[in-house]
């Protein structure tokens, strides 16, 4: 999705001595970001159970301690991706996963990392019930020749009535996941999929595209973007809260966008909020909104 906000950079920094304090808060950001957004790729990935976004984030040497607390290695978990699974042998539809990242924690240590984060799974199978589970894992990532990937990874299921983990923790986990798939279908190029998850009064708020009410006319636009564009982006949910039948979840996202028409490439990255409403016991989507904090500063 093309933006057009704009954000602005002091002029007057850019003549300040920098110290090194600053420097290395600056290094730390930059690999938060960096390793957010190979967090959010994997996931997407894991949801599809793609064998290459499994070999980009695992190292060869990786320690990987299940939840039952059995360890195992890449090279198990690579042959598992690539033996036949029994949902693609039976004739019966698979179920979908969804998977998502929240509560994340990034201590960098030069070209290591700790990250910490509350993996929430979403199934949804194909009768229509959802399941919901939530993880507590912790990954050490070391960089080498300029490379981050995982070297350990350590898993524990979380109780879905006790430990802190609600009904109401719950949905709003399902709120998040909803976001997850969301990026998932746009990125796939799927705009059926995507206008699934929006009520037919929903609006749609964009930077440049203004207010564009009601479901046929998000996928007009959904359909003109896409013709002129091939996406792909990542969400981070930040919050999600439900209150009764409304829920909404915010966050952070970062997109790629390669232009059709010469094959070039433009960056982008800000905030969005989506807000649902609960129809018959499906959560669906009433207002989206982006901005851009991408967008160079105006001259």
């Amino acid at each position: 999705m093309r933006r057009s906000a704009a954000i602005f950079v002091a002029a007057l920094a850019s003549l300040l001595p920098v110290s090194q304090p600053l420097l290395s808060q600056a290094a730390s950001s930059t690999t938060e970001r960096e390793l957010t957004a190979m967090l959010t790729q994997f996931l997407n990935d894991a949801g599809t159970n793609n064998p290459a976004g499994f070999d980009r984030f695992f190292a060869d040497d990786l320690i990987y301690t299940r939840s039952a607390g059995a360890t195992t290695t890449k090279a198990d978990i690579m042959r598992s991706l690539n033996s036949p699974r029994a949902e693609i042998t039976s004739a019966a539809p698979a179920p979908k996963n969804t998977f998502s990242a929240e509560d994340i924690t990034i201590h960098p240590y030069g070209d290591t990392a700790i990250v910490a984060f509350r993996l929430v799974g979403r199934t949804e199978h194909p009768d229509g019930k959802v399941e919901i589970s939530n993880y507590r894992n912790t990954g050490t990532f070391l960089r080498r020749n300029g490379k981050w990937q995982v070297v350990a990874w350590q898993s524990t299921k979380m109780p879905d009535t006790a430990g802190g983990t609600s009904a109401s923790t719950n949905t709003a986990s399902e709120i998040s996941a909803i976001s997850t798939l969301w990026a998932r279908e746009w990125t796939a190029r799927h705009p059926d999929t995507v206008l699934a998850l929006y009520a037919d009064d929903a609006v749609f708020h964009a930077p440049d595209h203004g207010r564009i009410a009601g479901r046929a006319a998000i996928n007009d636009l959904f359909r003109l973007m896409q013709s002129t564009v091939i996406p792909s982006i990542t969400l981070h949910s930040t919050r999600s809260q439900i209150a009764g039948n409304l829920a909404y979840d915010s966050g952070e996202y970062q997109e790629t966008l390669t232009m059709k028409a010469d094959n070039s490439t433009r960056q982008y990255h800000g905030t969005y909020l989506m807000v649902f409403r609960r129809e018959a016991g499906k959560w669906l989507i009433i207002e989206h909104m982006w901005n851009d904090l991408s967008a160079p500063a105006a001259q």
